[in-house]
């Protein structure tokens, strides 16, 4: 890892580099000096932050929902993975395996080139990278004596703009199809989870009987269910007019 170069592209000089060094380690590369204190101290400092910014947007009329709702899409490990190879902070990670690093920020890179901007829970995010963003920014707030503004700046070097006006919020594809009262009302859907060939398979069935969406993935649960809500709201959409 080179310190100077974190420094420049987080815009910060560190006054202890070790707190630098230790936010950049992961556990599998050394069991005890590792980013894994930092990484929970960041989480806290960036969830205040951005939180922080979100009330002051309207202060008079904000809801807690409005809050969490927003602070959540910003702050996920999607979002922070992202940032993580956006700024090339990737490439100082101390981690114990650098073939899976490089795996999984090559797939992490090819899945950015399909959602350019974020997926919505369609992609499998590595939360290594997550973690160590969240250390730097844990680290940030120690070496600062606390300084939520000196922090805030930091966070926005490695985020840039954040998406904290709620009418520019996407629901995930899962809320959308399954939470919509115009979906419950118009169409009598129905998931199914089984496995193909080996494969985790997700179908959305309508009317008993015809298959909206087929979706095979060998990820989580999670990025599988949403890929195929996803799939099911287009066809909905091209199809019977559907507008949500």
């Amino acid at each position: 890892m080179d310190v100077g170069q974190i420094a420049q592209i987080i815009d910060y000089q560190f006054t202890d580099p070790s707190l630098l060094i230790r936010a950049c380690t992961h556990s599998s590369y050394d069991p005890t000096f590792n980013n894994g204190a930092l990484e929970t101290l960041g989480d806290l400092t960036l969830g205040l932050h951005v939180g922080s910014l979100i009330y002051d947007t309207d202060p008079e009329n904000i809801t807690e929902c409005h809050i969490h709702t927003l602070k959540s899409v910003n702050v996920d490990n999607e979002n922070l993975a992202r940032a993580c190879v956006r700024n090339g902070l990737d490439q100082h990670l101390m981690h114990g395996d650098v073939n899976e690093v490089n795996r999984e920020v090559l797939k992490l890179r090819q899945q950015m080139l399909d959602y350019p901007i974020h997926s919505n829970g369609r992609i499998d995010e590595p939360k290594f990278l997550a973690d160590m963003v969240e250390a730097i920014i844990g680290a940030v707030w120690v070496d600062s004596q606390k300084n939520l503004a000196t922090t805030g700046h930091v966070i926005g070097k490695i985020l840039g703009n954040l998406n904290i006006e709620y009418e520019n919020y996407r629901q995930k594809p899962t809320e959308q199809l399954w939470s919509s009262s115009s979906v419950k009302a118009r169409f009598n859907l129905l998931e199914k989870m089984d496995c193909q060939d080996g494969n985790p398979r997700c179908r959305i069935i309508m009317n008993n009987n015809q298959v909206i969406a087929d979706v095979r993935y060998s990820g989580s649960r999670k990025v599988l269910r949403n890929r195929a809500a996803s799939d099911a709201i287009q066809y909905l959409r091209d199809h019977h007019g559907l507008q949500i």
